[in-house]
């Protein structure tokens, strides 16, 4: 689906995410989904409109130790934020939409797995998607915590094209 066959309005996430490395694949053992934002002091900040092996370097972020680590780097990164709910989408289905990811993608709503988009076709990394997150949602947070867990086999790697909040009528 198209952003644009969303109704009014859509709300874009933070473009800058946390983000860390996971090369030998332990995030989720080690529940990095359920991690809360004082939990992830060490991670870096990494924006959503650039693939990971070239970041936007306008910024003081990444470190310089992570873009030498992200040159040439396939494998596993995991991405963070917190977004709040907006007033007009209460009793509304509520999806993360996702302009690209680059490859396979797992998505986290306060700890638990809202949906994956996996790499299956050759333009996949470059295909708009949605996650609905409604279901995953928790009235008494102001924040609802968000991870997303991304294997890159080949490529650039990353969320590369922004994150929105978007509804539908139920």
């Amino acid at each position: 689906a198209a952003l644009q066959e969303y109704p009014l309005p859509w709300y874009p996430t933070a473009l800058a995410w946390r983000f860390k490395l996971d090369p030998d694949d332990v995030g989720q053992e080690e529940g990095w989904q359920d991690l809360g934002p004082d939990e992830m002091d060490d991670w870096e900040r990494m924006r959503t409109d650039f693939l990971w092996e070239n970041p936007y370097d306008g910024e003081d972020y990444p470190s310089e130790e992570l873009r030498a680590q992200l040159k040439d780097y396939d494998g596993i990164g995991w991405y963070a934020t917190e977004q709040s709910m907006p007033a007009e989408f209460e009793g509304r289905e509520i999806y993360l939409y996702f302009g690209a990811v680059d490859e396979s993608c797992w998505v986290y709503v306060n700890g638990e797995l809202a949906g994956e988009h996996l790499f299956e076709e050759p333009d996949d990394w470059t295909t708009p998607f949605e996650i609905r997150i409604d279901p995953f949602v928790d009235p008494e947070k102001n924040r609802q915590e968000i991870r997303v867990r991304v294997e890159d086999r080949s490529g650039s790697g990353g969320i590369w094209k922004r994150v929105w909040l978007v509804s539908r009528m139920r």
